[in-house]
């Protein structure tokens, strides 16, 4: 199966080195069925170019990931079996292929999320779970929080609240609307502060709430500290674009963002039009 061909399938790496795959790769399906797609042609454009290089780079990159694990994995198995049990760097050793491990697991969870990232731009319009894209840009901005000492956080869903998340909606818009929008608060932010993302789903309305908790206990307003930072025109700009809308709640210190429930027919007009 030409899997290139499949809406919502990807080829991927699993580096998992309990499979004897003699150092080779072993590829898997990779589901983002979170997406229902409604556009079943790609629109090529500049996006989808950065993407799909991005993409291409990112499986690449977990295939290198996946032998330098499975080497590792092989020289810590050839030292216990045979290794000085008495040699003096013994625990240094074994202190570098456990960091080493752990460095590959990180480089694992980081390309899962950039390959994701980097195929958000295939279809414009679909069928989507936006909690899906914010836990993805949550993860992605957590450098800028850590440069900010700040913690970032989305809030956990339950099962009853995920359908309430599914939205028609363009995937790199959204994303780039939770970007900005965590790129504005933090910087608004001073450090020690809590910057929280909610997600509710209320009748025809997808609810995100941005919450900044200051460490201090005077509130600053939001509402106001937000206008002298770059990052606010152009989430308000793609706001727009998407035809929704942003408001305040002082009580909790938070920026709620409304984003419609397109209904099917409107959505494939919409795609149409872009086509």
């Amino acid at each position: 199966m030409n899997h290139e061909s499949v809406p919502g399938i990807h080829p991927t790496v699993d580096t998992d080195c309990s499979k004897e795959n003699n150092g080779d790769p072993v590829h898997l399906e990779q589901d983002t069925s979170f997406h229902e797609n409604i556009q079943k042609t790609p629109i090529w454009n500049e996006n989808m170019f950065f993407g799909q290089v991005c993409a291409s780079c990112t499986h690449e990159m977990q295939n290198v990931l996946a032998i330098i694990r499975e080497s590792s994995g092989l020289l810590e198995d050839l030292f216990a079996f045979a290794g000085p049990k008495d040699w003096a760097h013994l625990e240094k050793f074994n202190r570098s292929l456990q960091g080493i491990q752990n460095q590959v697991s990180r480089g694992v969870e980081l390309m899962k999320r950039l390959n994701r990232f980097a195929h958000a731009p295939d279809l414009k319009w679909i069928k989507t779970d936006a909690w899906v894209h914010a836990e993805l840009m949550v993860f992605m901005c957590q450098r800028f929080a850590e440069m900010k000492q700040v913690v970032l956080e989305l809030e956990a869903r339950s099962k009853t609240d995920e359908a309430g998340h599914h939205l028609y909606t363009d995937p790199l818009q959204l994303q780039m609307l939770y970007y900005l929008g965590i790129r504005a608060c933090l910087e608004t932010m001073d450090e020690g502060g809590h910057l929280t993302l909610t997600l509710e789903g209320r009748d025809e309305l997808l609810i995100t709430y941005f919450t900044v908790k200051p460490v201090s206990s005077e509130m600053p307003n939001l509402a106001i500290s937000l206008k002298g930072v770059s990052e606010w025109p152009i989430f308000m700009k793609i706001l727009q674009q998407m035809k929704s809308r942003v408001d305040f709640d002082p009580v909790q210190n938070a920026i709620l963002l409304y984003l419609k429930f397109p209904n099917t027919e409107s959505v494939q007009d919409t795609v149409a039009e872009s086509s």
